[in-house]
């Protein structure tokens, strides 16, 4: 009777710990980061009536993390949750330690545009651009002979930063590229305004982020038109699930290229679980 029991205790411990085992092997969660432009002090462009980006761009980051966790296994982490402010490097730093320590899988950050004169419509996607063409050592070595020591460290600064720049410019090109057509190109399938750039720029968001990242102008809120369609929840709504559409496709392409990627759709039973953070 008693080696009975120790023989079931033995067999149940080795259960226990293979079943660990294939949760600890299994393939981890894509994490992706949605970032909702401005908050707090920060208002963003103000439209015509006063509705302000940092309140239309939050309220569609917090859709799109809905129909993410709805339709993907993966994990959403938004950038503010509420009407506060984040510095842009806590923003970027979020992002690339939002894996335990180490970089997201993908960051989306949402905006709305504005503009002087006449009412201009239409949304756009950018990406990072490269921002170097020299050689780090090359620069230094340029440098370094005509700038006094001061100057020089400043310099070296700033060349390492421009040198990290364009290192994670070529590690992630494709991936900003893909992900940034793939987001165009369900968005201009889904909205009724016109797609007026999908092109890579240099913007602060974008700086040192080790992972594949766009930033997307959902509309204009510099006209009264425009204010109107941003501030309705079948718009917002439309922006969150086309974005949503564009990441699926983006993950699909990568998958198709690069074999398995880990955190991809949910099973078919789970697609109407409504998950939040």
């Amino acid at each position: 009777m008693k080696s009975g029991l120790v023989l079931l205790v033995i067999v149940m411990s080795i259960l226990a710990f293979c079943a660990s085992t294939a949760s600890a092997s299994g393939p981890e969660k894509l994490c992706i980061v949605i970032d909702a432009g401005h908050g707090g002090r920060e208002t963003g462009s103000i439209g015509p009536n006063g509705l302000k980006e940092k309140d239309v761009v939050l309220d569609v980051a917090q859709r799109l993390r809905d129909e993410l966790k709805k339709k993907l296994d993966v994990r959403v982490v938004l950038t503010r949750r509420g009407e506060y402010h984040v510095p842009l490097e806590h923003r970027a730093n979020m992002a690339n330690t939002a894996k335990e320590g180490r970089p997201a899988d993908l960051l989306i950050s949402i905006h709305a545009d504005a503009c002087r004169g006449p009412a201009v419509n239409g949304f756009k996607v950018f990406y990072a651009s490269k921002r170097h063409e020299f050689d780090l050592d090359e620069i230094i070595q340029m440098e370094g002979a005509t700038v006094v020591e001061d100057d020089f460290r400043a310099r070296r600064r700033d060349l390492v930063e421009s040198a990290r720049w364009d290192s994670l410019y070529r590690k992630h090109s494709y991936g900003n590229s893909l992900l940034a057509s793939s987001i165009g190109t369900a968005l201009e399938n889904r909205l009724a305004i016109p797609k007026l750039l999908v092109a890579p720029a240099v913007l602060r968001l974008l700086r040192g982020l080790d992972m594949p990242a766009v930033i997307v102008e959902i509309g204009f809120l510099s006209s009264t038109a425009g204010e109107t369609m941003l501030g309705t929840d079948e718009y917002k709504d439309t922006c969150a699930l086309a974005i949503m559409e564009g990441v699926i496709s983006y993950l699909d392409e990568v998958q198709d290229t690069f074999g398995r990627v880990a955190g991809t759709r949910r099973p078919a039973e789970s697609l109407t679980e409504r998950e939040l953070d």
